[in-house]
């Protein structure tokens, strides 16, 4: 399975060495946001916060995402909206990329005609180079929160600028996975639905794709929010984890996977460890919602295949928000780590192997394995929008440490960058979206991503590399 992983050597300035330490999380960042006479706030941990790019509303955010569409080390930012439950105005795709040290609005030259249009994202979007042409090309699948919003699409990279391909697909796009599903050594795409279209498009190697449903989906994948590709049984075949599975979306499973003349089936071969908002330590808090199937409690947003203990089995990471309760979304998550005992089974190992995950925080759709601090271990970033106050940010770090576990680490610096930001700016902190960018000059930035359509910046210092791991 082919993710945009982005391994990132972080030297920032004395007081984020002093956070990180040796990759432990024991060390904290105490510096606060101090004023500027001048100015926007400044924090002692990053320069001054100025102005990017406008690219116009997304309306919603759906996400932000960094690839190498240019070329190696282009380090290009995808902005992908994303639409209210039933809209069909449609939304937009931005790309913003750099030009002698400057972060500029590119979006038409990478999508002439007007081809950034889409139906909105979950956000659901995938980068691979799917025709082997040396290019990073996109894949958004098409949601509206709403049953049949349309196909999906696939953005083909021809250099410098990209095609438009249709995915034809009836699936309520909430999640999907890359992944060589037939051997070919070309990359296919899977599409869930809420419902028996989750659909199979296999990559003919040259310009498209023919789209698949399963046979019998009453034995295999039915209402998935999520899937994640992989060889977890390790017998050299396919297999597929699917979340909310079932009417009352109370089941996360794994199932083997095989293609035929009619379709493929995808059989159910196992049940996953309990959702987080399941257990009982979340019981007092009355998530969810009563349904004629039965109580919906948690969504688990999204299955990563990611081995995070390094056994060479994949495992996989679940990022879970609670269900609907009384007319609004919870803003609570977690993160759930599944380790793959080798045969078919998981064990749930977050309790003894998180530290420190602020479950107060929104889910983050988006999980990216980085080496923040340059000890060679991938540590996990979880990119989130920002909601309700100056005093915290969406965005978590779990740092790797030597012994296995990861630990939450930079959480000052996030809310201090979203703080400033968010004074630089008029719309307040509210939606912003913020990561981190190795630009291709060798500096780092903080990035901050807003709903009206303005970036702004921040240098934190210079980096190593950046590399891609399959």
């Amino acid at each position: 399975m082919l993710k945009k992983n982005i391994a990132c050597l972080l030297t920032a300035v004395t007081a984020i060495l002093a956070g990180c330490g040796d990759g432990s999380g024991g060390g904290t960042v105490n510096d606060s946001v101090i004023s500027s006479p001048s100015g926007p706030p400044i924090s002692k941990n990053f320069g001054n916060v100025y102005k990017g790019p406008t690219f116009g509303s997304a309306g919603r955010m759906g996400g932000v995402y960094q690839a190498d569409l240019e070329g190696p080390g282009s380090r290009d930012q995808i902005i992908i909206g994303r639409q209210s439950v039933g809209d069909k105005s449609g939304t937009q795709i931005s790309i913003l990329s750099w030009d002698r040290g400057n972060l500029v609005n590119n979006t038409a030259k990478w999508m002439p005609g007007g081809i950034n249009g889409i139906v909105g994202s979950e956000p659901s979007v995938q980068f691979a180079d799917f025709f082997k042409t040396g290019r990073t090309d996109m894949f958004v699948a098409s949601d509206w929160d709403a049953r049949s919003p349309g196909n999906s699409q696939l953005y083909r990279n021809v250099g410098g600028s990209f095609q438009r391909i249709t995915v034809e697909s009836k699936a309520w796009g909430h999640g999907s996975d890359v992944y060589d599903l037939n051997g070919d050594g070309f990359k296919d795409i899977i599409i869930t639905d809420y419902g028996p279209n989750t659909t199979f498009a296999i990559n003919n190697g040259t310009n498209g794709f023919t789209s698949l449903v399963q046979r019998n989906w009453t034995s295999g994948i039915w209402t998935a929010s999520s899937i994640a590709a992989g060889d977890f049984l390790g017998n050299g075949g396919v297999s597929l984890v699917a979340t909310d599975m079932g009417v009352n979306w109370g089941r996360n499973t794994l199932h083997s996977f095989s293609m035929t003349a009619g379709g493929v089936d995808a059989p159910m071969v196992s049940v996953l460890p309990t959702p987080r908002f399941q257990l009982a330590k979340w019981a007092s808090a009355g998530f969810g919602e009563d349904r004629p199937e039965g109580r919906r409690v948690s969504h688990d947003v999204r299955a990563i295949n990611f081995d995070f203990n390094s056994d060479g089995r994949p495992d996989i990471v679940v990022m879970s928000r609670p269900w609907q309760t009384n007319g609004q979304w919870p803003q609570y998550s977690e993160i759930q780590l599944l380790k793959n005992n080798g045969d078919g089974n998981f064990t749930d190992v977050t309790d003894s192997t998180v530290v420190g995950y602020n479950t107060s925080l929104p889910v983050s759709y988006n999980p990216i394995f980085v080496d923040l601090n340059g000890d060679g271990l991938l540590d996990i970033w979880l990119p989130q929008q920002q909601h309700g106050n100056l005093n915290g940010t969406g965005t978590q770090v779990l740092l790797r440490t030597p012994g296995g576990q990861y630990v939450a680490a930079f959480a000052q610096v996030f809310n201090e960058f979203g703080a400033a930001a968010a004074a630089a700016g008029t719309t307040g902190a509210n939606g912003n979206v913020i990561t981190m960018v190795n630009a291709p000059n060798g500096k780092t930035y903080l990035l901050s991503v807003n709903l009206s359509g303005v970036a702004y910046l921040s240098e934190v210092g210079t980096t190593g590399t950046i590399s891609t791991k399959d």
